[in-house]
């Protein structure tokens, strides 16, 4: 796993090609900040092995490794849901605290079914903070990887993201993805409900194979 965190001969030959088609100016649309102090790891993983703050220094100096010096304007940045729930408030804290100097970048707060809404409200009214990642993590529903969307993501995020025309990330799960057709009446039900929230679906909403 330290591996993942040392650039190599083999990283070196593969990002040379994608860069000759990529556009001169990238903005990264899914990123992580976080301090491995206030995430619960285990001893054996890629943030464990990695350095104790990936703050936007070591962002930037990892992704122009691969795409190129300059390239990199600026990214949508969130914590990791790798937190306890009484561990999140500091892995916003962290994040909006990198954001300051990043007049380029934005961030999404981590959202579960405890968060306060109105201290996620405040936060939302700054300059830096475009909306929520939610993650399945923080379901009740056991397994948390056949949970609702319902079950991790509180209406109340809908609420302001329809109000400040905000931005939802929302890592849906289930067996199907995006197949699911408890997944589909939800996503069809709260776009239609709450049309000012702009809602993405990390990760081609799992539609890779």
């Amino acid at each position: 796993m330290a591996r993942s965190w040392t650039w190599t001969e083999t990283d070196a030959a593969i990002s040379e090609p994608i860069r000759a088609w990529l556009p001169e100016r990238v903005f990264d649309i899914h990123a992580h900040l976080y301090r491995t102090a206030d995430l619960t790891l285990a001893k054996a993983s890629l943030f464990a092995e990695g350095p104790p703050a990936v703050t936007i220094e070591v962002w930037r100096e990892h992704t122009e490794r691969q795409l190129g010096a300059g390239r990199v304007v600026g990214g949508l940045f969130f914590p990791m849901p790798l937190a306890k729930p009484d561990q999140v408030d500091a892995n916003n804290a962290f994040l909006v605290d990198q954001l300051k100097g990043a007049p380029e970048s934005r961030g999404l707060l981590l959202v579960h079914p405890e968060s306060c809404r109105d201290r996620i409200a405040e936060a939302l009214a700054g300059d830096v903070v475009a909306g929520f990642k939610v993650y399945h993590t923080y379901s009740r529903d056991r397994p948390t990887f056949e949970a609702s969307p319902a079950s991790f993501l509180p209406e109340w995020a809908w609420q302001l993201a329809d109000a400040h025309r905000s931005v939802i990330t929302l890592h849906i799960v289930k067996r199907r993805a995006l197949a699911d057709p408890g997944n589909q009446a939800y996503l069809r039900d709260r776009c239609r409900q709450y049309p000012g929230a702009k809602l993405i679906l990390a990760h081609a909403a799992r539609g890779f194979h």
